[in-house]
């Protein structure tokens, strides 16, 4: 009868070959991804996207954005893939064999058969301290792809945002330029008035006519272009085309950062999602190293025989790096490399993070500033004398010329602060994606992985 204590030595491998180590932090990253991407979790042709309006507001826009956009989608699944590598990196790479061994020389076949346990032969079996270490650089190279998946969201929100106000901007043109058109029209009509009634001269009323037709082209052009704008917005918003929906949205009202909001922005560097995902490829590399560290130890595969008889024996083997050490070297060398290389890398996003929240800054200081002038002091002036010059062509005691020139620039001087309007909402649009927040929030320091998908608050 086989003894108990050869059966328990000889089943023993078996739990090795099958031995896996838990990596802290791994159920924490599942937890995220699945908060991030809760949206993706039906196919799309099951998933129910956002409604879209003409009026709908940006929030809307960037909800069905990030649930349609097939770019950010295959981001998030490139996350989940790379999680679904930590225990793969953390689990043995072999596994038990079982099969038959007899001795041919005629003698018993009981006694001359035997079960045989063994690991795989195309793999040895790993300490745990070295499944440890490369399940821990799996889970960093997880999260390096959660940073990527993280970056590609806040810019696509960046986008829809800009697209946005680029469509605003230009509804707001074509609506001052039809209102300067109106004016214009209403001086020819009095201008070939007064040519009929002899109180003005046949120049002046080409000259208001001249006027209307430069408007007019101008309106033209305007309207030419918006369906490029459009086109862009929904296709930026994952809208499939040719679509009937005629976006209207609105501008954001143009307004200096206040307090709080510069203080924060001076701390905003560490929130950077660029730099975050710099930072993350730099660790996972880091870890990567210590795991290849392990090339240098021995790794083991064992073989475990039962005999018919009862006889057990136990035949381990070890392997002999030093024979590759110039191969393990190499290899490490590379990936200190690799290391330096991401540390470069680490050290200019945080220049380049700096440099992007400065320059933003300033851009919207300077809109805002500009705007301030011309609101506040250029346009009424432009206005007042604008009705005064008006009032003076009709009593017949100025020119037409005189009447056009001003009121043509007060347009411009309203033109010029539709564009500064949308300058800073841009502006403040990519400050926000550099700080790693939603773009409908307020500037606060909120780290990109915190928010969770859908939230725009």
């Amino acid at each position: 009868m086989i003894h108990r204590t050869h059966v328990s030595r000889f089943l023993w491998l078996a739990v090795l070959s099958a031995c896996s180590v838990s990596i802290d932090g791994e159920q924490a990253e599942r937890d995220r991804a699945k908060t991030l991407g809760a949206r993706y979790e039906k196919p799309f042709a099951d998933r129910e996207l956002p409604p879209l309006q003409p009026d709908s507001d940006l929030a809307a826009w960037i909800a069905h954005a990030e649930s349609s956009n097939g770019e950010l989608e295959a981001a998030y699944y490139e996350w989940l893939a790379a999680i679904e590598e930590v225990p793969q990196a953390a689990t043995q790479d072999t596994t038990a064999m079982i099969g038959l061994e007899h001795t041919l020389d005629g003698g018993s076949a009981l006694d001359r058969t035997g079960l045989m346990l063994m690991t795989d032969t195309m793999a040895n079996w790993v300490l745990p301290g070295r499944l440890r270490d490369r399940g821990h650089a799996a889970l960093l190279r997880a999260r390096a792809a959660g940073s990527v998946f993280v970056t590609r969201r806040l810019a696509l929100q960046r986008e829809v945002a800009e697209r946005s106000i680029e469509l605003a901007m230009r509804d707001r043109e074509i609506e001052l330029q039809e209102r300067l058109l109106r004016s214009l029209g209403v001086a020819a009509a009095s201008a070939r008035a007064q040519v009929q009634s002899g109180q003005a001269s046949q120049r002046e009323s080409v000259t208001a006519e001249t006027e209307q037709l430069r408007a007019q082209a101008m309106l033209v052009q305007l309207r030419q272009g918006r369906p490029a704008l459009v086109a862009e917005l929904l296709a930026t918003a994952g809208v499939a085309m040719p679509s009937a929906l005629d976006p209207a949205p609105s501008l954001p009202e143009l307004a200096p950062l206040r307090a709080e909001e510069l203080a924060t922005l001076d701390a905003a560097i560490a929130h950077n999602p660029s730099l975050l995902e710099a930072r993350a490829r730099h660790e996972a590399v880091l870890a990567q190293i210590t795991a290849d560290e392990w090339e240098h130890m021995p790794q083991f595969s064992l073989r475990s025989l039962l005999m018919g008889d009862g006889t057990a024996m136990l035949q381990p083997a070890m392997t002999l790096p030093f024979l590759r050490d110039h191969a393990i070297s190499a290899k490490l060398r590379a990936s200190r490399a690799a290391a330096d290389g991401a540390a470069a890398m680490l050290r200019q996003e945080g220049l380049d993070a700096a440099a992007t929240i400065l320059a933003e800054r300033a851009r919207h200081d300077a809109a805002v500033a500009e705007a301030a002038v011309l609101r506040d002091q250029v346009l009424p002036r432009l206005q007042r004398t604008a009705l005064v010059a008006r009032g003076e062509w009709t009593a017949s005691r100025a020119q037409l010329r005189d009447w056009l020139e001003i009121d043509n620039t007060a347009t411009a001087v309203e033109l010029e602060l539709v564009r500064l309007q949308g300058t800073a909402a841009i502006t403040r649009a990519r400050l926000l994606a550099a700080l790693g927040s939603a773009l409908t929030a307020p500037l606060e320091a909120t780290t990109a992985e915190s928010l969770p998908t859908g939230v725009v608050r």
